[in-house]
């Protein structure tokens, strides 16, 4: 878990930073911007298409930031008093509102951008593995790492997990951190500590967590609810 964690860690520092990257170019736009709102003047009709254009982008935004905050990969915008200050404003003072939001709002932008592929990488590991869990959750947070709770809201070591929930938590950690570089991994009789419902669920959320790496997996199994969805793929030994 503290491996998962960490890659999850490096993955933020170095989006973020590349998020950051691009707000500079973005914000030297501001200048410019407030120098064109002088002289021409734009429509009311523009004006109120513009406005139209910015609310809904920053709802967008704001909506966007709320959900990557659960993983503490940024704040939450607030976006209530830009909103009501563009809603307030009129002609000249609203083209001039407008140029400001702009670049502000391509700042964020570039951030969430950014972020994401590892807010989608860690939204599909924590996904998957609730999937699995009864009357626990796995949640993560940046500064905390992931923990696991009961059904009453009580941190959970791992070593409190059943044999099958720390089977899970294994696999999928190890998938994890391996996704930056070709692997191939060889699992004999994945199916043990596992129940049914867990074996025929184990090799799509598996196939989830690596989507557009280059990790295999090899599986030595006698289980008929594994085999039997990937029938095509099955290789069968015998003695000779």
């Amino acid at each position: 878990m503290r491996n998962a964690y960490q890659y999850i860690s490096r993955q933020a520092v170095v989006a973020t930073n590349v998020g950051s990257g691009n707000v500079n170019s973005i914000y030297s736009d501001i200048i410019r911007r407030i120098a064109r709102s002088r002289g021409g003047g734009a429509t009311s009709t523009d004006v109120r298409g513009e406005k139209e254009r910015v609310t809904s982008t920053l709802l967008q935004i704001a909506q966007q930031s709320s959900e990557y905050a659960m993983y503490e990969f940024m704040a939450p915008i607030k976006a209530d008093e830009m909103l009501s200050g563009l809603r307030n404003a009129t002609g000249k003072t609203a083209q001039l509102v407008i140029s400001l939001l702009d670049p502000y709002i391509g700042s964020v932008q570039a951030r969430l951008n950014a972020l994401r592929d590892i807010f989608r990488l860690t939204e599909t590991f924590v996904t998957t593995l609730n999937g699995f869990y009864i009357d626990k959750t796995v949640d993560f947070g940046l500064t905390k790492g992931f923990r696991v709770k009961n059904s009453v809201g009580a941190e959970l070591e791992p070593r409190h997990l059943s044999s099958g929930e720390q089977q899970l938590m294994l696999l999928f950690c190890h998938t994890l951190i391996a996704r930056d570089r070709p692997s191939l991994f060889i699992i004999d009789e994945p199916e043990l500590s596992l129940n049914v419902k867990w074996q025929r669920k184990l090799i799509k959320a598996l196939l989830d967590v690596v989507s557009q790496t280059q990790i295999q997996f090899l599986f030595a199994s006698h289980s008929i609810e594994l085999l039997s969805q990937h029938r095509d793929k099955v290789i069968a030994l015998s003695r000779g």
